[in-house]
């Protein structure tokens, strides 16, 4: 069985249980800033879901950021994706709590707030 199918189940036999647990069927519910870092190849987690979770934050008005790494898979394996991920939710984190961070990053972050725009 695959990763998915042992947490989960069957897919299309458990195709109810899976919409369920998808954070894509309670867009109502979000309120958090969110980072999404992802690989380009991810066999675990489709890079679609992540756009449309970004999506849906944006047109929230809920800060977020999106980085897709190409040619890595669920859990990075390149030193290049591991620092960005790392220096990214580093300085995403600074930047919500309204704290410069020492540390420059290349992540674009969407729908920032006055307070944490002067956290640069």
């Amino acid at each position: 069985l695959g990763y998915n199918e042992q947490l989960i189940g069957k897919f299309p036999e458990e195709k109810a249980l899976y919409e369920q647990r998808s954070p894509l069927s309670h867009l109502d519910q979000l309120s958090t800033p969110v980072a999404f870092f992802h690989g380009e190849d991810d066999p675990v987690v489709p890079l679609t879901q992540s756009m449309q979770l970004y999506e849906a934050l944006k047109m929230k008005g809920i800060p977020t950021s999106l980085t897709v790494f190409p040619g890595e898979a669920h859990g990075f394996k390149g030193s290049f994706a591991n620092e960005v991920t790392m220096s990214g939710f580093y300085y995403f984190f600074c930047r919500m709590l309204g704290i410069k961070p020492s540390v420059e990053s290349q992540i674009q972050i969407e729908n920032l707030s006055k307070s944490q725009e002067k956290s640069r």
